[in-house]
């Protein structure tokens, strides 16, 4: 990005620099997070020395309201000189790491520069794979942070104009990256870049793109409901509009016979009065 000229801020109140070997990639991302001294002003053009295999990830300004890569910075020869406009800064690389024997082994130099900080902070986070990790000089403090990862912390120190730094750490060789193991073991922990920059938040750069098993499951018993509940809809539906059977209709009583109340004679069959006493045709006295 292209930079005006700026005043020169000739040192850091505090440099926090994070160590996260073997985090999303096979290399060490490098979070350097500044706060420049309160009597700066601002803007002020800082000049940061990164090493020459440093692979730069994010710039970014810091304030209470988060993190924003909206800040100016050249990086030229070794040197990302970075136009900020508030007291904080951040900035993440990756650098690779050494391969001995079984062990990684990485080293983090400060090179002698013009600019001196009052605390440099160095803090590494050891990998979710590795059963330890060994550092020079010696940690100060060894306890675990966020996600239940553990961090060793060494001791802080002036770094003057024209001085170096540099420590060392090891760990054994790990097979699997902590984010991955993280993904398996914290489902729903979504990067947080909003968050204060420190020792147990994700870098600008981490995204959780996988989706929890626990989201998977909740769906698919989500689907089983609504095929259930349209299942019995239907089922109800059908029941309530299917017409009812006619009742069925009552036979008719039995016709009775056309000549129910009539009288016969039981000798020639002549149809008689019901007062007849005698057939009118062959005279037989009736029954």
């Amino acid at each position: 990005m292209a930079m005006a000229q700026e005043p020169t801020a000739d040192s850091l109140a505090v440099l926090e620099v994070t160590f996260w070997p073997d985090f999303d990639k096979p290399q060490v991302l490098v979070l350097m997070t500044g706060t420049l001294p309160s009597d700066t002003e601002f803007p002020a053009a800082v000049t940061i020395p990164l090493p020459a295999d440093a692979e730069l990830n994010a710039v970014a300004r810091v304030t209470n309201e988060g993190m924003f890569d909206d800040i100016e910075y050249t990086n030229e020869n070794g040197l990302l000189t970075i136009t900020a406009p508030e007291s904080k800064f951040l900035v993440e690389y990756y650098q690779p790491y050494e391969i001995i024997g079984n062990d990684h082994s990485f080293t983090f130099t400060w090179p002698a520069s013009d600019l001196s900080i009052d605390q440099i902070i160095p803090r590494i986070q050891q990998p979710a794979a590795a059963n330890t990790l060994s550092t020079s000089p010696p940690a100060i403090d060894i306890s675990p942070g966020q996600f239940g990862l553990t961090y060793h912390e060494i001791t802080s120190q002036p770094i003057a104009a024209g001085e170096d730094f540099s420590l060392t750490f090891r760990y054994p060789q790990v097979e699997q990256l902590t984010v991955a193991i993280m993904d398996e073991t914290e489902p729903g922990n979504a990067t947080d870049t909003s968050a204060e920059v420190g020792t147990d938040v994700f870098p600008l750069s981490v995204t959780e793109n996988s989706i929890p098993s626990w989201v998977w499951v909740l769906g698919v018993i989500g689907l089983v409901l609504v095929v259930a509940a349209v299942t019995w809809y239907l089922a109800t539906r059908n029941q309530s509009t299917r017409p009812n059977k006619k009742p069925a209709r009552a036979k008719p009583a039995s016709t009775q016979k056309k000549n129910a109340g009539k009288k016969f004679c039981h000798n020639c069959g002549q149809a008689l009065a019901v007062n007849d006493r005698f057939c009118p045709n062959c005279g037989t006295k009736q029954k």
